[in-house]
C-alpha cells in the first residue's frame, strides 16, 4: 500500500512584511484581458508562508479601469487603459494590517480593433434573446476573447436590453 506522509509545519511567526509583483517584464497587461498579481508575505522568522490577504486598487487613473472581483484574489479584470496602484494586505497575529508598499501598474491601450459573434445581421422578435461574443485584436496581432470585460449598450432601452453579465441582448419591444 502506498503510504502518505505529510509534513505540518507549525509557527507563531508574525507577519511583518507583504510584497506585490507581477510576471510582466514592464508591469503592463492590455487593456480588456485578465491578469494575476503575486504577492510575497514575511513574517518574523524570516520566513516567507502562503497568507490569506486582501487585494485593492488604492488608486486608478482614469477612475474604475479596472477591479478584483473577489478581493481575496489576486485576479485583476480590466476595461480601460491607464494606470493603477495595487496593495495587498494582511492581518499580524494582533490583527493590526500590514499593508504592501503600493505596485504600479499600466493597462496598456493596445486594442486595435474589436468584432462581434455573430457578425452577421440578425433578428429577434420580442423577447428573444441571442448572447454576443467579443474578440479583441491587438497591437502585436493576438486576439483574446474580451466578452467579459467588455461593455455593451444600447441606445434605445426601450427596443433592447443587454445583460452585462451575460452579453444576451434581449428584445423589449416588436421595434
Amino acid at each position: 500500500f502506498p503510504v502518505t506522509i505529510t509534513t505540518l509545519k507549525l509557527t507563531d511567526a508574525n507577519l511583518v512584511g507583504v510584497t506585490v509583483s507581477h510576471d510582466s517584464p514592464n508591469a503592463s497587461v492590455d487593456v480588456c484581458k485578465d491578469t494575476s498579481f503575486k504577492a510575497k508575505t514575511l513574517f518574523s522568522d524570516n520566513g516567507s508562508y502562503d497568507f490569506p490577504l486582501t487585494w485593492e486598487i488604492t488608486s486608478s487613473n482614469p477612475v474604475n479601469i479596472a477591479s478584483f472581483p473577489d478581493e481575496k484574489s489576486p485576479a485583476l479584470s480590466t476595461k480601460k487603459n491607464g494606470v493603477i496602484k495595487v496593495t495587498a494586505t494582511g492581518l499580524d497575529n494582533t490583527k493590526k494590517e500590514i499593508v504592501s508598499p503600493e505596485f504600479q501598474f499600466t493597462i496598456a491601450a493596445n486594442l486595435r480593433t474589436v468584432d462581434l459573434t455573430p457578425s452577421e445581421s440578425f433578428e429577434l422578435r420580442q423577447g428573444q434573446k441571442k448572447t454576443i461574443k467579443i474578440t479583441g485584436t491587438y497591437l502585436d496581432n493576438s486576439t483574446a476573447d474580451i466578452t467579459k470585460n467588455a461593455s455593451l449598450t444600447s441606445n434605445n432601452l426601450n427596443a433592447l436590453t443587454v445583460n452585462s453579465t451575460t452579453r444576451e441582448i434581449t428584445i423589449v419591444t416588436g421595434k
